[in-house]
């Protein structure tokens, strides 16, 4: 049996892998039009496993851009521009809440 609030936690933790695979897919987007590349469908997953008692998280990422053919170096590129993501940026450095109530 699942309590609530373990499925409220699943909901967010949704919330979380849904901001990444959104803010890659918009980043690749932009710089897909950038280069004019004909590359006209863009699919990201994440995956998130999230261990809270050691407050760990692992994002699993996979893109694939269907019906293309791309390039290695097109590939390498692409993975780059996805690391580069704002979201991506804000997840892997140190992370500081700092919360008052007013």
């Amino acid at each position: 049996m699942i309590r609530e609030g373990a499925i409220r936690d699943l909901i967010l933790f949704e919330i979380l892998a849904t901001s990444l695979a959104s803010c890659t897919a918009a980043t690749l987007k932009m710089y897909i039009d950038h280069k004019g590349w004909a590359i006209k469908e863009i699919k990201v997953e994440v995956i998130l496993e999230s261990n809270l008692p050691q407050s760990s998280a692992i994002f699993t990422r996979n893109i694939a851009f269907h019906d293309m053919d791309i390039s290695e170096d097109q590939k390498t590129r692409l993975l780059k521009i996805a690391e580069s993501c704002p979201v991506h940026k804000v997840l892997q450095n140190l992370i500081t809440i700092n919360t008052s109530i007013h």
